[in-house]
């Protein structure tokens, strides 16, 4: 059997005093990520391929050894 299921992450944070949640430094700074992930699972292995973007209102990534685009994958093995 063949299961498929997808899943959608939203996330925004703001830079709103002194915790410095985006890395940014600047008063009103925010950054804005969202993730898909599809789930293919046949029979007892199942692959999870991940597309993720993020955008930030001023220079967040810039030197900082983050990409705004990223691919990744989860390979699982089921007993």
């Amino acid at each position: 059997m063949v299961v498929l299921k997808s899943t959608l992450l939203a996330e925004h944070f703001v830079e709103n005093g002194d915790f410095r949640a985006t890395g940014t430094n600047t008063p009103d700074s925010s950054i804005f990520a969202a993730t898909f992930t599809e789930s293919y699972t046949i029979k007892n292995l199942t692959l999870k391929p991940k597309f993720r973007v993020d955008t930030a209102s001023d220079e967040a990534f810039i030197d900082k050894g983050l990409e705004p685009l990223s691919f990744s994958s989860d390979l699982q093995f089921l007993n």
